[in-house]
C-alpha cells in the first residue's frame, strides 16, 4: 500500500501512480517527497516533544498527589494512634471470632500483657475465665452480634499475675452493611472508686454500730444487760466468735467475767475469775491503760495464767481493751478470735470508741447506785433525827434540792448527746457549716457542764457516806502540771485571761498522793478563778513549803471575796453573789469538794482575798516520797 503522504505528493503533480513520470517531473516529485518527509519529521519531533513535556507534567502531578495523600494518611494515622495511646482507658479491637487485633498501651499496663504476647489470642477467655461449656467469648459475641452494645459497671478482669482487677467495660460491635465484622472493647480500672465506696460503706457501718452501742448504754441502767448487748454488737461487727467484759474487784486483784457474747458452739466464761497476779498481760493493760494485742493466747508467756481457759474456749488471738472511768481502769473487754487475727489501727480505734461509750454507761450505773444508796441513807437519817427538828428541816431542804438537781440531770441522756454531737462535729453525718460547728460547741460545752455537775454530786454523796477513798500512790508533779496546761489555757483564753503554771524545781520528781483527786482539786480552783475573774491573769504554782509540806496555790486578779463570806465559801451549795454585773452560774459544790478532798488528804486550805484585787487559794499537803513510804511500810 502506497504511503498516504507519497500519494498526496503524486496528486500534486498529477502523476498517475500506475505510470511513472518523466525525468523532470520525477525530480520534481522526489523533491516534493523529500520536503514532505522533512516536514513530517519536524511534525513528529514536535509531537514527541509535546508528549514528553505532557508526560513529565502528568508524572510530577501524580507523584505530588501520591506523596500528599500518603502524608495526609500518615498524619491522620499518627493522630489517631496518639489519641488511642493517650486515653486513660484500655482499648482493644477484636475480629469477628473474638481474636485480638490490637491492644493499646493503657490496656497493656492494666492487664500486665504486652500486645505482641496476646495478639491473635481470644483474650476475653483470658480476662473472664468461664467454667461453662460455652466460653466467655461465645457468650459476649452472641450479645452484640446483631448490633447491640454490652456494658458492665462492676466486673472483674484477670491480670497476667493471677489477681483480679475491678473494672467497668463496654463491648461495641463493628458492623458493615449489617454484617458483624468484629468488636471494640474499652475498659477502665475502678479500684480507687471501689476503695472510696468501701470506705463510705465502712464509715456508715461504724456509725450505725456506735449508734446501737450508745442506744444500748442509755436505754438501761442494768449494767450486765448493757455489757452483754455491747459484746454482741462488737463481736458480730468484727466477725468474732467471742467477746467478754471483766470487772476488777475493789482490791484490783482479780477480774471477774460478768458479761459475754459467744457463738453457740463456744464454751461460756461467765463467772470465770482471772487473777491479776502473775498475769503480765493484764498488768500491762492496767498500767498503760492502752489496748494490748496478743497474736497467740495459747502460747504467749504473758498469758500463762489463763492459757488453760484460752485452750478450752478455742481462743487463739486476743485483744484486751481497758475499760476506763474517770481515768481509772475498772475492767477490760476481751475480743477472742479462733485463729491468728490481726487488727488494723482503724479497728483498734473503733473498739476504743465503743469501750468509751461503755465507760459512760458504767459511770451512769455507778452514779445511779450511789444516789439510790445515798437517798436510802438520808431517809434513815431523817427518821433517826426526827426529834432534832431545826436541824432536820435544814437537812430536808438540802436533801430536796440535792435530789431535785440530780433527778433532773439524770433524765437527760448525757451520753447520747455527747456521742451524737461529737459525730456531727466529725462530719460523719455530712458536712457541717461554721455556724453549725459553733452551735455544736455550745451543745458540747453545756453537756460537759451537766456531766461535771453529776460527777460533783456523786463525789459529795460518796464523801458524805464515807465511801470516797484516797489512793496513796507515786506520781509525778510534772504530769499534774502537764494535764492542767493541756486543758485549762483554752478556757482561760476564751474569757480573755492569761493562765500561767509554775513548778518549783525543788519539788521531788515523784511524790506520794492521789493524782486524779489532786487534778480534780486544781480543776475546781482554776475553774472558780476563771469564773470570777473579769480581766487579768491566773497563776497556778506548785512548790515546796519546808521539809514536810508542799503547796498548790491558785492566784487570780478577780473580783475577790468579802471577808464575812470567807467562812461559808467552802460549805456545800453556797455561792457568794454580790457582783452587780454578772450572774455566776453554778451549784456551789466546787469549793466544798476541794475542802473535803483536802481534809481527806490530811491537808489544809487557806484563803487570802481582797475585793476587786483578787484571791489566793493555798492548799498545803504532807510531802512524802516513795522512799519514805517504803520505810514507813517496813516499820509498821
Amino acid at each position: 500500500m502506497i504511503h498516504h503522504l507519497l500519494e498526496q505528493q503524486l496528486e500534486l503533480i498529477a502523476a498517475v501512480v500506475s505510470q511513472p513520470p518523466d525525468l523532470e517531473k520525477w525530480d520534481e516529485l522526489l523533491q516534493k517527497v523529500s520536503e514532505t518527509y522533512a516536514h513530517s519529521d519536524v511534525t513528529i519531533e514536535r509531537w514527541k516533544d509535546a508528549y514528553s513535556s505532557l508526560h513529565e507534567e502528568l508524572t510530577g502531578s501524580y507523584e505530588d498527589l501520591r506523596r500528599y495523600s500518603a502524608d495526609l494518611l500518615r498524619n491522620e494515622r499518627d493522630k489517631l494512634q496518639a489519641i488511642i495511646e493517650s486515653i486513660g482507658e484500655g482499648l482493644c479491637t477484636l475480629n469477628e471470632s473474638g481474636s485480638l487485633l490490637f491492644l493499646n498501651p493503657k490496656g497493656c499496663s492494666l492487664l500486665g500483657w504486652q500486645e505482641t504476647d496476646v495478639r491473635g489470642q481470644v483474650i476475653l477467655d483470658w480476662l473472664i475465665p468461664s467454667a461453662d461449656e460455652e466460653t466467655t467469648t461465645e457468650k459476649l459475641l452472641k450479645l452484640i452480634r446483631f448490633g447491640d452494645t454490652y456494658a458492665i459497671d462492676d466486673g472483674l478482669f484477670l491480670h497476667k499475675e493471677g489477681f483480679s482487677i475491678p473494672v467497668s467495660f463496654v463491648l461495641n460491635p463493628i458492623m458493615r452493611d449489617g454484617i458483624f465484622q468484629g468488636a471494640v472493647l474499652t475498659f477502665r480500672d475502678i479500684s480507687e472508686i471501689k476503695k472510696v465506696q468501701n470506705a463510705r460503706e465502712r464509715r456508715l457501718r461504724e456509725t450505725l454500730l456506735l449508734n446501737r452501742v450508745i442506744s444500748a448504754t442509755t436505754s438501761s441502767l442494768d449494767l450486765t444487760e448493757v455489757l452483754t448487748s455491747v459484746c454482741k454488737e462488737i463481736a458480730q461487727f468484727l466477725t468474732l466468735p467471742q467477746a467478754a467484759f471483766g470487772l476488777l474487784d475493789d482490791e484490783k486483784s482479780n477480774l471477774t467475767i460478768i458479761a459475754e457474747y459467744r457463738e453457740e458452739d463456744r464454751i461460756s466464761a461467765l463467772g470465770e475469775v482471772i487473777p491479776v497476779s502473775n498475769n503480765p498481760a493484764t498488768q500491762e493493760v492496767l498500767l498503760t491503760r492502752k489496748p494490748l494485742y496478743i497474736p497467740d493466747a495459747q502460747t504467749d508467756p504473758r498469758q500463762v495464767v489463763i492459757q488453760p481457759l484460752s485452750r478450752r474456749r478455742g481462743t487463739r488471738s486476743l485483744l484486751i481493751v481497758p475499760l476506763l472511768v474517770r481515768g481509772q481502769v475498772l475492767g477490760t473487754l476481751g475480743l477472742n478470735a479462733s485463729e491468728i487475727r490481726p487488727y488494723s489501727d482503724h479497728e483498734m480505734q473503733l473498739v476504743q470508741n465503743v469501750v468509751s461509750a461503755v465507760s459512760q454507761a458504767l459511770e451512769n450505773a455507778q452514779l445511779y447506785t450511789a444516789i439510790q444508796q445515798e437517798l436510802a441513807e438520808r431517809k434513815a437519817a431523817e427518821i433517826a433525827l426526827a426529834q432534832a427538828r431545826d436541824r432536820a428541816l435544814e437537812s430536808n431542804r438540802l436533801q430536796t434540792e440535792f435530789v431535785a438537781k440530780v433527778s433532773h440531770e439524770l433524765r437527760t441522756p448525757l451520753t447520747a448527746i455527747m456521742g451524737f454531737a461529737e459525730m456531727l462535729q466529725l462530719g460523719i453525718y455530712g458536712d457541717v457549716s461554721d455556724k453549725q460547728i459553733e452551735i455544736l460547741e455550745k451543745v458540747m460545752s453545756s453537756t460537759d457542764g451537766l456531766v461535771t455537775l453529776v460527777n460533783d454530786l456523786l463525789d459529795v454523796a460518796q464523801m458524805e457516806a464515807g465511801r470516797l477513798k484516797i489512793d496513796e500512790e507515786p506520781f509525778s508533779p510534772r504530769e499534774l502540771v502537764d494535764r492542767i496546761e493541756s486543758t485549762m489555757p483554752v478556757l482561760a483564753e476564751k474569757r480573755g485571761l492569761y493562765l500561767t503554771v509554775n513548778l518549783d524545781e525543788g519539788l521531788p520528781a515523784v511524790i506520794i498522793g492521789d493524782l486524779e483527786r489532786l487534778y480534780q482539786i486544781l480543776i475546781n480552783l482554776v475553774n472558780n478563778a476563771i469564773k470570777f475573774t473579769l480581766e487579768g491573769e491566773i497563776t497556778v504554782s506548785l512548790f515546796v513549803n519546808g521539809p514536810k509540806n508542799w503547796v498548790i496555790q491558785v492566784k487570780d486578779t478577780g473580783i475577790g471575796i468579802p471577808p464575812d463570806k470567807h467562812k461559808i465559801i467552802f460549805d456545800r451549795f453556797q455561792q457568794v453573789r454580790f457582783a452587780p454585773t454578772r450572774d455566776h452560774r453554778g451549784t456551789g459544790l466546787g469549793l466544798s469538794i476541794v475542802k473535803q478532798l483536802t481534809d481527806l488528804m490530811n491537808g489544809e486550805i487557806t484563803l487570802d482575798s481582797t475585793l476587786n484585787k483578787g484571791s489566793v487559794f493555798k492548799i498545803s499537803l504532807p510531802l512524802r516520797t516513795p522512799e519514805e513510804k517504803a520505810v514507813q511500810s517496813l516499820s509498821t
